[in-house]
C-alpha cells in the first residue's frame, strides 16, 4: 500500500510539474532572454543564423522545442482525463504514441492515491506450503498383476497448518485456534494461496473439504516456504504411518457468521470510500443446490459431463430448424446443470486433456516402435499428468520420470503434437480409467482392465456410490466409448445414461459371455503374437475392436470362478474386469478396494488412503435425466417467452425476439389481405430456388403481417430509437451493458470506475444477472444464482450501486435499495432492481420484434440488430459464473435469435443480389454457432452466386461430414439439411465436389 501511494504522489507531482512548473518556466525564461537580433525580418533571422552566438539562440531554440513538447504532453494529458472521465477508451493519436503512454501513466499514478487513500488497513497475507503427507506405504504389489508400489512425491514440511476434518467450518477452526470465531478471514485470507488437493487454491472461505490444508495466522506474517516437485528417494521418503481416515461431508459446512453492517448507500461516494475493504471480504457460502457427488474428488466425473453434456448440445443444434431452440432437462433438473457448470467447467478442459494424451502417447510408442507398457493409472492435477505403469518403461520427451522410471510426467500445458500425433478414430488403447479419489496431491484415476479383478470391501453404501461413479464416467469420457459394461441388475438409474454401453450379456449370461469373450481376446493375441490387449488397440491389429468388457456382480454366478481364474492367470490379455462388491475374495488375488464408513477409501496394495469419488442413486438419475434430454435430436423445441415481462414489447415476442404467431397471417394463406407485408415478400419459390430455405422456413420466419400489429408493436416500445442512439453515443449518462459476446459494462458519465476495481468482472456479472430480472431479484435469489452468501448480498450491490452511480431521471442510485424501489412496495418484499441500464441483448430483441412487425419495411431494423452482435453470448463470464444460464438458458435464445436474424438478411440480401451483405450477415452467424447447418449452408448458396460452385460442394460436403469429435464419425444430418441439398444438388456431381 505505500508502494502505491508513494507512486500515486510521483504521479501527482509529474502532472504538476508538466502542467502548472513547465509551462511557467517557459513563460519566465521567454520575458527574461532578449535576443540581440529582430527575428521578425528576414534580415535579423539572417544576421542572427551568421553571427556568433552568444547563447541567447540557443536558449531560445530550447524555449521553442520545449513549448512544442509541452503542448503536445499537455494535449495527451487532457485527452487521457476526458476519456477517464466521459468513461470511454482513449483515442490513439496518430504521432503521439510516446505521450500518451506518459500521461497515461502519470493519470493511472493519480488516480492510484485516491484508491490507496482509501484503502483499508491491509489483512495479513501469511501463506504457506502444504503439510508433509503421510503415505502408507506397507502394502505389497498385487500379485499376479505387476502393480508397484505408489510412490507419492514429497511434500515439505510447514508449521502452523490446520488439516480440515469432517464437520469443520473456519468459523469453528478459529474460534478453536484463534479464541474468537470471528477471525476467520485471517485463516481465509493467510490460505489463499496454499495449492489444495488437485491445484485448487481457497476461494470461498466456507467452500472447505477434508484433507484441505489451512494456514493459522501467528502475529507475524509468514514468507511462503518454496514448493518443489520431488520424488522419494529413500526410506525417510516412505516410513510415515497412514494418514487418519477423515470424511468428506456430503456438503460443505456453513459458517453461522453473520455479516457485519452494510455500508450506507444513500451516496456513491460513501460507497466508494469502503470499496477495497468490501472487494477484499470475498464472504461466498457453500451452494446448497450443489451435488455433492459432482465436487471435490468427483469434479473430474463432473468435467466429463460436462463435456458429453456440450458436446450432445451441438448436436442439437445440428437438428435444429429456423425459428425453434433445442430442448432442455425439465427446469427441476436445473441444479444438476449448474452444477456441471460449476465444477465441470474447471475441470472438463483436464478430461479432454487426458484422452488426448493417452491416444497421443499410444500413438507415439507405436510409431518409435516402443513397447506398450501396462497403464496402472494417472494421477491428475491442473499442472500435469502423472502416468503410472506396471512395469518400468521408457517414455520419448517431453515425459519426465520418477525414481524407478515407472513413473511419468508431463506438464498439462505441454503442446500436444510434441506428445505423439493424433487420430480421434482410432481405438483408445486405455478405454477404463476411472477416477478412484482425491488427496492432498490432487485425483488418482486408476486402470480397471489392469487390475482385473477389484473386490470392494467394508461400507455398502459407499462401495455402490463409487461404483456408481465409475459406471456415469465410463458412460460420458472420450477414450471410453468402446466399453460394454454389464451391470447385473444393478444400478437401474443408469439404465438411460448407459444404453450405448450395456453389454449384450446380461442375467444369468453374463459370466458365460464374459468368458467366451475373454477366451476369444486370449487366442486373437497369440494369433497376432502380441503381448498385450493395449499393444493391439494401439496397433490397431485384428478385423475387429478389442472391446473392454466390465461385469459388475453382487452375487455369486455359475462359472465366475473360472472367468476370475482366467483374468487374474492372463493378466492383459482378457480385456475383462470383473467388479464385486461385498464378496470375500479373499482366496482370489483380486485388488481389494475398501470402503470405510468414515468416508474414505482405501487400498492396500498400493498404499492410498482418499476422499473417495461416489455418487447417490438421486444424483445418478438427475445427471442420467439432464444427458438424455440432450439427447434428443428428433424433436426440436419451441423458444419461450421471456421468463419476466415488464415492458410492453415484451408481451409480442419470445425470448428470442421474434414475433407471436398469433399476430400474423399464415404465409400460405390464399385470401391474404392486401395491405399484409412480410419480410420476404416475394413468392416461396424465389426463396426456396434462390436462398437455401425450404417453404417451411419461410413460414415460420416470415409470416404476413397485418397493419394492426405493425402499429401495435411500435406504440408498445415509443424509446427503442433514442435507446439505439444512446447505445451508438460515444458517451452517455447511462451505464451500457453488452452481452452479445465478451461481457462488460460501460459505466454513464454519474459511474463511478474506481469502485471494486480488483473484482470487475464479478461485479458485472451481477449486473448482467439483474439486467435478466426486470421485477428485481431478492437477497436469496441473487445469493443462488451467483453462488454467494445472503449477508454478502448488501455487501456486493453496495458495491455495484456506486459503480452504476446516479440516475439523471430518478436523482436516484440506478440501483435503488432493496425496499426503495416499485417493485419492492408493491411486492412488500425487498428486492434489488437496476432501472434505465441499457443492455444489447434487449436492444436486438426489441429491433428484431419491431423489424417483423414491419414486415418488409422492417429489414433495415434486423440488420441493426445484427450490428449489436460481437461474438457468443454470454462470452467471457468470469470463471465459474453465470450460473443462472443453467435456469433460463438466455444464451440458447440468444444464438438462436442472432442465426436466424442472419438467415433473414442472408435471404434477403441473395435474393435481391446483394452477395457481399449476404456474406457479411452469414459470416456472424456462423462464428457464434459454428455447429448449426444453417450458416454453413447459406455460405454454400453465396458460393453459388459468386460463381464457385466447387466452393459450395466443399461447404456442403463439410456439413455432411461434421462430427462431434467422439469418435464415431459423422451425424446424420437433419430432414430439413437433406431437402436443402438435394434442392441445390451441391453434392450430385463428382466434379463440383472436387
Amino acid at each position: 500500500m505505500t508502494r502505491q501511494r508513494l507512486i500515486g504522489v510521483f504521479g501527482l507531482l509529474g502532472l504538476g510539474a508538466v502542467m502548472v512548473v513547465m509551462p511557467w518556466l517557459l513563460i519566465w525564461a521567454a520575458t527574461h532572454v532578449t535576443l540581440r537580433f529582430n527575428l521578425r525580418t528576414i534580415d535579423g533571422i539572417w544576421a542572427a543564423l551568421t553571427n556568433p552566438d552568444d547563447g541567447t539562440l540557443l536558449l531560445w531554440l530550447i524555449i521553442v522545442i520545449g513549448t512544442v513538447a509541452w503542448a503536445i504532453l499537455a494535449v495527451a494529458i487532457v485527452v487521457e482525463i476526458i476519456s477517464r472521465l466521459r468513461h470511454v477508451s482513449v483515442p490513439q493519436l496518430r504521432g503521439f504514441g510516446l505521450p500518451q503512454t506518459i500521461a497515461h501513466a502519470l493519470v493511472a499514478a493519480a488516480i492510484g492515491v485516491a484508491l490507496a487513500s482509501n484503502n483499508g488497513a491491509t489483512a495479513l497475507q501469511a501463506t504457506a506450503a502444504p503439510g508433509p503427507v503421510p503415505v502408507d506405504t506397507s502394502g505389497t504389489s498385487i500379485p499376479g498383476h505387476g502393480v508397484p508400489q505408489v510412490q507419492p512425491r514429497a511434500v515439505e514440511d510447514t508449521k502452523d497448518v490446520y488439516v480440515v476434518k469432517k464437520g469443520d467450518t473456519l468459523w469453528d477452526i478459529a474460534d478453536a485456534k484463534l479464541g474468537n470465531p470471528r477471525d476467520y478471514p485471517k485463516i481465509f485470507k493467510a490460505s489463499r494461496h496454499t495449492v489444495q488437493p488437485g491445484g485448487r487454491h481457497l476461494v470461498d472461505p466456507d467452500l472447505i473439504y477434508p484433507g484441505w490444508k489451512l494456514t493459522v495466522p501467528d502475529d507475524e506474517p509468514k514468507k511462503p516456504a518454496p514448493s518443489k516437485r520431488t520424488e522419494p528417494t529413500g526410506p525417510e521418503a516412505t516410513d510415515h504411518a497412514p494418514t487418519k481416515p477423515t470424511p468428506a461431508p456430503a456438503t460443505p459446512a456453513v459458517p453461522s457468521s453473520s455479516a457485519s453492517a452494510t455500508p450506507s448507500v444513500a451516496a456513491a461516494d460513501t460507497a466508494s470510500q469502503n470499496v477495497e475493504t468490501l472487494d477484499d471480504t470475498d464472504e461466498s457460502v457453500p451452494l446448497p443446490w450443489m451435488l455433492g457427488g459432482l465436487a471435490g474428488a468427483g469434479a473430474l466425473l463432473a468435467g466429463g459431463l460436462w463435456l458429453g453434456l456440450r458436446r450432445r448440445r451441438a448436436v442439437q443444434f445440428r437438428f435444429r430448424r429456423p425459428g425453434r431452440t433445442i430442448p432442455v432437462a425439465e427446469p427441476a433438473l436445473a441444479v444438476v446443470e449448474k452444477t456441471l457448470m460449476h465444477q465441470g467447467d474447471l475441470t472438463s478442459d483436464l478430461v479432454a486433456g487426458i484422452a488426448e494424451t493417452t491416444q497421443r502417447l499410444a500413438a507415439q510408442l507405436l510409431a518409435t516402435s516402443q513397447p506398450i507398457a501396462r497403464l496402472l493409472g494417472v494421477d491428475v492435477t491442473h499442472e500435469d499428468l502423472t502416468f503410472r505403469f506396471t512395469e518400468p518403461t521408457d517414455l520419448p520427451e517431453p515425459w519426465q520420470p520418477g525414481a524407478d522410471r515407472r513413473q511419468w510426467w508431463v506438464p498439462t500445458d505441454t503442446e500436444p503434437e510434441l506428445i505423439g500425433p493424433w487420430d480421434e478414430e482410432n481405438e483408445p488403447v486405455w478405454p477404463t480409467l476411472v477416477t478412484l479419489g482425491q488427496d492432498e496431491r490432487g485425483w488418482h484415476m486408476i486402470n480397471l482392465e489392469t487390475l482385473g479383478v477389484v473386490s470392494l470391501t467394508g461400507d455398502r453404501a459407499n462401495a455402490e456410490d463409487l461404483v456408481r461413479s465409475w459406471l456415469t464416467e465410463l458412460a460420458v469420457v472420450p477414450w471410453a466409448r468402446d466399453v460394454e459394461i454389464a451391470r447385473g441388475g444393478l444400478f437401474g438409474e443408469l439404465a438411460t445414461l448407459a444404453a450405448h454401453r450395456s453389454s449384450r450379456s446380461q442375467g444369468a449370461d453374463i459370466v458365460g459371455g464374459l468368458l467366451e469373450a475373454a477366451t476369444t481376446h486370449d487366442d486373437s493375441l497369440a494369433a497376432e503374437s502380441l503381448p498385450t490387449i493395449d499393444a493391439a488397440r494401439a496397433a490397431q491389429a485384428g478385423a475387429e475392436l478389442w472391446v473392454p468388457r466390465i461385469a459388475v456382480l453382487a452375487d455369486d454366478q455359475d462359472g465366475l470362478d473360472a472367468l476370475i481364474d482366467l483374468v487374474e492367470t492372463r493378466p492383459g490379455r482378457t480385456g475383462v474386469t470383473v467388479i464385486r462388491i461385498g464378496a470375500d475374495d479373499s482366496a482370489t488375488t483380486a485388488t481389494e478396494i475398501r470402503l470405510t464408513p468414515s468416508g474414505r477409501v482405501q487400498v492396500p496394495a498400493l498404499g492410498w488412503d482418499l476422499v473417495p469419488s461416489g455418487i447417490t442413486r438421486d444424483e445418478a438419475a438427475g445427471c442420467a435425466a439432464v444427458m438424455e434430454a440432450a439427447d434428443t435430436v428428433e424433436e426440436d423445441a419451441a423458444v419461450p417467452d421471456l421468463t419476466e415481462q415488464s415492458a410492453d414489447w415484451e408481451q409480442h415476442c419470445d425470448a428470442a425476439g421474434h414475433l407471436h404467431v398469433d399476430l400474423t397471417i399464415p404465409r400460405a394463406t390464399i385470401l391474404r389481405p392486401v395491405d399484409a407485408t412480410s419480410l420476404l415478400p416475394d413468392p416461396d419459390v424465389v426463396y426456396v430456388t434462390q436462398t437455401a430455405n425450404t417453404p417451411e422456413d419461410l413460414a415460420e420466419l416470415a409470416p404476413l403481417v397485418p397493419p394492426a400489429t405493425t402499429t401495435l408493436v411500435q406504440e408498445s416500445d415509443p424509446t427503442l430509437d433514442q435507446d439505439v442512439a444512446d447505445w451508438r453515443a460515444d458517451s452517455t449518462d447511462r451505464p451500457r451493458l453488452s452481452v452479445l459476446g465478451p461481457v462488460r459494462l460501460r459505466l454513464g458519465s454519474g459511474g463511478a470506475p474506481t469502485a471494486g476495481l480488483k473484482r470487475v468482472p464479478y461485479y458485472t456479472e451481477i449486473v448482467a444477472y439483474l439486467a435478466t430480472r426486470p421485477h428485481g431479484a431478492t437477497a436469496e435469489e441473487l445469493a443462488e444464482a451467483l453462488g454467494i452468501g445472503e449477508e454478502r448480498v448488501r455487501r456486493d450491490l453496495t458495491i455495484v450501486r456506486a459503480r452504476l452511480g446516479t440516475n439523471p431521471r430518478t436523482r436516484g442510485p440506478y440501483l435503488p435499495e432493496a425496499n426503495e424501489n416499485s417493485e419492492a412496495r408493491q411486492r412488500g418484499v425487498g428486492v434489488y432492481l437496476i432501472e434505465d441500464v441499457l443492455c444489447d441483448a434487449n436492444l436486438f430483441r426489441r429491433l428484431r420484434l419491431r423489424g417483423e412487425a414491419a414486415g418488409s419495411a422492417g429489414i433495415d431494423d434486423l440488420a441493426t440488430a445484427l450490428q449489436l452482435v460481437n461474438g457468443m453470448p454470454y462470452e467471457q463470464l468470469r470463471s465459474r459464473g453465470g450460473l443462472w444460464l443453467g435456469h433460463t438458458h438466455d444464451n440458447h435464445h440468444l444464438v438462436v435469435g442472432i442465426v436466424d436474424v442472419a438467415h433473414i438478411l442472408t435471404t434477403r440480401a441473395l435474393a435481391a443480389g446483394e452477395v457481399t451483405r449476404a456474406r457479411a450477415a452469414t459470416e456472424i452467424a456462423q462464428a457464434i454457432a459454428p455447429d448449426d447447418p444453417t450458416p454453413h449452408l447459406d455460405l454454400a448458396r453465396i458460393a453459388d452466386h459468386e460463381g464457385r460452385p466447387a466452393e459450395a460442394a466443399r461447404i456442403a460436403r463439410e456439413v455432411t461430414e461434421w462430427s462431434d469429435h467422439s469418435g464415431y464419425g459423422p451425424i446424420d444430418t437433419s430432414e430439413r439439411t437433406n431437402a436443402i441439398l438435394r434442392a441445390h444438388k451441391w453434392l450430385e456431381h463428382r466434379d463440383r465436389v472436387g
